[in-house]
């Protein structure tokens, strides 16, 4: 989670116009560290625990964008090993929900922790 939020708030940095070498240098010498998982639930997923566990769900079953549907194949392939294969879409409902809320519940509460 850590390295998807810092990944996630350089590259809007970079997306605006600032140079990757200065995105990266100032999230992590100035306060991107400091407020990372606050920056992150804002503006990835909307401020919100139930935004954060739909778009978490969007992402695990979406399949209509073949890089992303490559990627997340691979990476099941890659951790699961040859004898497993389920795709989160394949998961009963109310587990994928699980899933999803324990996320969006440890989002919620990383992001708490940094105004504590």
């Amino acid at each position: 989670m850590l390295v998807d939020a810092d990944a996630y708030l350089i590259a809007e940095r970079v997306l605006a116009g600032v140079p990757l070498t200065t995105a990266v240098r100032e999230h992590y010498l100035e306060d991107g560290g400091k407020s990372r998982f606050t920056h992150y639930l804002s503006s990835r997923f909307g401020g919100s625990r139930n935004s954060a566990t739909d778009i978490a769900r969007t992402a695990l079953v979406m399949d209509y964008d073949p890089t992303i549907d490559g990627g997340r194949l691979w990476l099941i392939k890659s951790t699961s090993g040859t004898a497993f294969f389920m795709p989160p879409a394949t998961l009963p409902a109310d587990k994928l929900t699980e899933f999803c809320q324990g996320f969006a519940d440890v989002l919620v509460s990383r992001a708490a922790l940094e105004s504590a």
